[in-house]
């Protein structure tokens, strides 16, 4: 997490060390999706930017490289894998639904 209230000296104010290597994130509410390479999809809680935790993941069945969020559904591009469609109505555990 980076503070850029001063844009002309950001900082660094708290970070989370996901499993294997973080390609891309989208940001719902207080939760931070990430797409996380060959460990799949983790939820991250921000809502304490000083001390973020992964509240919950999901490995998929490639790797993990792109994700985006609407309503109770994350969508992973999952390499060779397709599109996995992954039910985030309970965050601690999520499902994969389709692909």
């Amino acid at each position: 997490m980076i503070d850029i209230s001063n844009s002309t000296s950001p900082s660094i104010i708290g970070s989370v060390d996901t499993p294997i290597q973080a390609r891309d994130v989208t940001v719902v509410g207080s939760t931070a999706f990430v797409a996380d390479m060959h460990s799949g999809l983790q939820m991250i809680d921000i809502s304490n930017l000083s001390s973020p935790s992964i509240i919950g993941s999901v490995d998929t069945p490639d790797f993990a490289i792109a994700v985006t969020v609407a309503g109770l559904t994350a969508f992973v591009v999952d390499g060779n894998s397709g599109l996995q469609m992954i039910d985030i109505s309970n965050l601690s555990s999520p499902s994969i639904i389709s692909s």
